[in-house]
């Protein structure tokens, strides 16, 4: 244990030699990642900008409108088919619905089935509107099955359900769902700097074997286990510092919410650290060179971190795409985040962490495996 320890400190040592490599591992994912989580004070204030093409000339698509015209959180701009997916995808719109021109044939038929809604910001930007067409559009439907397919008799039943004297209470809440998906962006990006961190430490296990340090700290009572045990615990160490200033600047100095109780996000961040540390440690165990570990680790971090959902959600993916994400460990730790965010526990996120334990014990056991068979060979360029 003592070894692993000395060796550790050493590893710290020469990563922190250059006082620059502070600013690299430390300040700047700090920096980047409370910024992005400080873009929360200016998402969720503004209404959400609603498109709408309504394809459809009855009664009940002009009502459905003016209905969603009046609540105080949803601004409406009328938009032609051609302009939809180019607002959409530009962010002019938040999302965007279509009104079939049988929208009205199909409830007097009580035949309708659904309405289409685009976005590119997953299903948080959309489920307030979704739920408030969806119950809009059930009475609609009630009524009609009430009716027999009468029309007249439908008529008169939406005549008096419009001019209802019932009163309602309304009790105004806050809307956190984009709060939320602000933090997630923030949190993908803390991930994939925490990988890079990881990364760059463990190329030091590169240099030491091409200056020929690995094979003198060997000539004491040190095996590759240790060896490898010291650089892992030397980067526990950074990634335990990293997410802990990003999470205590963001929680307690900014106030900023991430709807995730402290140890819990520091848990996670942490496991997600040993499966970055993991991979970062099986790179090495495949490479011949630090310039060789640093193309690997762009050719796998970027791509990894885009398929696992830390750029966008996972939700917006094409499906093919989307199986993809389910073999990413980055998915898995936001996904257990966003878990805690909508009101689960420890319990709810076992799969998660389960998984995310899985990739670390893999990764491991492939690099341990790999650098047994180089000291054997002596395979190291």
């Amino acid at each position: 244990m003592i070894n692993i320890l000395l060796l550790a400190l050493n590893t710290l040592k020469i990563t922190f030699r250059k006082k620059s490599n502070i600013f690299v591992f430390i300040v700047i994912p700090i920096i980047i990642t409370v910024i992005s989580m400080a873009m929360y004070s200016n998402v969720g204030s503004g209404k959400t900008q609603i498109g709408i093409l309504n394809k459809d000339k009855g009664m009940f698509s002009k009502d459905l409108i003016a209905s969603i015209e009046k609540k105080e959180d949803f601004k409406v701009l009328m938009v032609e088919e051609k302009d939809i997916k180019d607002k959409v995808s530009t962010g002019k719109l938040d999302c965007a619905i279509v009104i079939p021109e049988d929208f009205s044939d199909n409830i007097y038929n009580n035949s309708f089935k659904e309405l289409e809604i685009m976005s590119i910001k997953g299903e948080g930007s959309t489920i307030w509107i979704q739920n408030y067409i969806n119950y809009y559009i059930k009475n609609l439907l009630d009524m009609s099955k009430a009716s027999s397919g009468n029309k007249e008799t439908l008529n008169k039943m939406y005549e008096g359900y419009k001019n209802s004297d019932l009163k309602l209470n309304v009790e105004k809440v806050e809307d956190k769902t984009q709060g939320k998906i602000v933090i997630m962006t923030s949190l993908g990006f803390l991930l994939m700097f925490i990988m890079i961190g990881t990364n760059t430490t463990s190329t030091l296990m590169l240099k030491e074997r091409k200056n020929r340090t690995y094979y003198r700290i060997c000539s004491a009572p040190v095996n590759i286990r240790n060896y490898i045990l010291g650089n892992v615990l030397a980067n526990l160490l950074i990634v335990i510092v990293q997410v802990s200033l990003v999470v205590l600047v963001a929680e307690k100095i900014l106030k900023i919410n991430t709807y995730v109780p402290f140890y819990m996000l520091i848990g996670i961040l942490t496991v997600f650290g040993l499966v970055s540390i993991a991979l970062g440690v099986l790179i090495v165990s495949v490479s011949n060179s630090t310039a060789q570990a640093g193309y690997m680790a762009n050719l796998i971090i970027t791509p990894t971190s885009m398929l696992g959902g830390c750029f966008w959600p996972v939700d917006i993916m094409p499906g093919p795409v989307k199986a993809l994400a389910d073999f990413m460990p980055q998915k898995w730790a936001l996904d257990a985040i966003s878990k805690i965010q909508y009101g689960g526990s420890l319990y709810d996120i076992r799969l998660n962490i389960a998984i995310l334990f899985g990739f670390i014990a893999a990764f491991f056991l492939i690099a341990i495996y790999n650098m047994n068979h180089r000291e054997k060979v002596r395979s190291f360029v």
